[in-house]
């Protein structure tokens, strides 16, 4: 009498297949994951004032064009562009023969903007003047640059460049790239503080009672030498082009880091026939014009040195010799 047999696989199949499911169950548990992170951080995006006026003001600069309007005019730097400038008060003081933009990025860096001006001048951008602002002691910090300008300004190309000049490791050079295409890595310092204040409410408040609320800021990584800022500003030059007048702005802070700082740059920015605008000396402006940081101004002090800045850089432009002056010493 014939019986059926029972077929059965090999053990190794069948784990196999096991592993195979699991594997698929897992990476597509994470790809889950990642939609959400990042949906999730586009949303908390949506309701970042700060950092959607940061984002709309790189926008506005990479859209500047010649205009027969008036000179276009671009305000480019880190939070003393931001808090300091008001783009109304200089707009007025300039008046209609100038078209005035900020992009004030808080926390930016002199190689978010070496690398940052590379960038905007080759997706189009066409200022007639840009006026860049960072405080004096913080052109020497160690390189470093900010995911916002990497992610709304940078291209590859200037990764590429960055990781280049600068010898980065895989880790940072892998993070730079990740600011570049993902919302969750370039804003994932905001959004670690959302779910800290979310689900710890008061931890702000009490950090600030126990630490002055004074800005953060690194050490210097090399001490103020005129060949420090030569060198500084001299890669800032190259990175414009010859028909766009490059102006150093120099905003009060109130911190004797820049006061021993300034004399340096005022001379390197000589050498090279760059104008300085400097409408307020360090330390000349009492301390109730600052902010509780007693480093960036507050509003009012804000509107009345954006238009002496106006005022100063208007003359500055109707003087035909500083141009020549520039143009020269840019074709040497």
């Amino acid at each position: 009498m014939l019986t059926a047999t029972e077929v059965r696989l090999p053990k190794a199949d069948i784990s196999m297949g096991h592993s195979k499911r699991k594997l698929g169950i897992l990476l597509g548990c994470f790809l889950l994951a990642v939609v959400f992170v990042e949906g999730f951080t586009r949303v908390l995006h949506r309701r970042r004032p700060l950092t959607l006026a940061s984002e709309h003001s790189v926008q506005d600069a990479l859209a500047i064009r010649h205009s027969d309007r008036g000179k276009q005019v671009l305000f480019a730097g880190n939070s003393l562009i931001f808090m300091d400038i008001s783009q109304l008060s200089v707009q007025s003081l300039m008046g209609n023969g100038y078209l005035v933009h900020t992009a004030g990025i808080n926390g930016s860096t002199y190689y978010d903007w070496q690398y940052g001006l590379r960038a905007l001048f080759r997706r189009g951008s066409q200022p007639d003047v840009v006026v860049f602002a960072i405080s004096p002691s913080q052109f020497l910090r160690a390189a470093t640059v900010t995911p916002l300008v990497v992610s709304q300004l940078w291209r590859n190309q200037d990764i590429l460049a960055y990781n280049h000049d600068l010898h980065l490791n895989l880790t940072t050079f892998t993070e730079l790239l990740l600011e570049r295409y993902s919302t969750f890595f370039s804003l994932r310092d905001v959004v670690r503080l959302y779910v800290r204040d979310r689900f710890l409410p008061g931890f702000g408040n009490l950090v600030g009672m126990w630490a002055r609320p004074t800005p953060t800021r690194p050490r210097e990584n090399q001490p103020p030498t005129n060949a420090a800022y030569l060198e500084k500003l001299s890669k800032l030059v190259r990175e414009v082009p010859p028909d766009t007048k490059l102006v150093i702005l120099i905003p009060p802070t109130n911190q004797p880091t820049d006061q021993a700082a300034e004399p340096f740059l005022k001379s390197a920015a000589q050498q090279l026939g760059l104008p300085v605008i400097e409408p307020v000396g360090e330390h000349q402006w009492p301390l109730s014009k600052f902010q509780p940081d007693a480093y960036h101004l507050n509003s009012s002090a804000a509107q009345e040195f954006s238009q002496l800045v106006g005022a100063d850089l208007v003359r500055l432009l109707e003087d035909k010799s500083s141009s020549r002056t520039v143009a020269e010493n840019r074709g040497q």
